[in-house]
């Protein structure tokens, strides 16, 4: 049995830890992890993309994405999202992210923000 998530196919009897590794390695294949470290200038624009957070709001599924990066060369992106939910977000809000994200966000919290 399969299903198409994220654009790429894999076996829903699989568990989620490990369609999340085979989605990790199909990134890698396809050359998608290719240069994603990240510049300085990311790092000195981290305030600009908090105010902008803070002033327009931050989606779903640009949340989502950002902390998928953890599995990446480029995970500040994933930690530094993480470190913004927790502190503006509600419990009410992180329910409302996949059960994946949500894994993959208390993760970071448990070991890389604690």
């Amino acid at each position: 049995m399969h299903a198409r998530r994220k654009g790429y196919l894999c076996f829903t009897d699989f568990k989620t830890h490990n369609e999340t590794i085979i989605h990790t390695a199909l990134r890698i294949l396809l050359g998608e992890d290719q240069d994603m470290s990240l510049s300085p200038e990311w790092f000195d624009d981290s305030a600009d993309r908090l105010k902008k957070w803070d002033e327009e709001g931050l989606s779903l599924k640009e949340a989502e994405k950002a902390l998928w990066e953890i599995h990446s060369t480029a995970y500040p992106i994933a930690t530094e999202m993480a470190e913004y939910i927790l502190e503006n977000w509600t419990a009410r809000r992180v329910a409302m992210l996949g059960q994946e994200s949500r894994r993959i966000l208390f993760e970071i919290w448990d070991n890389h923000l604690s």
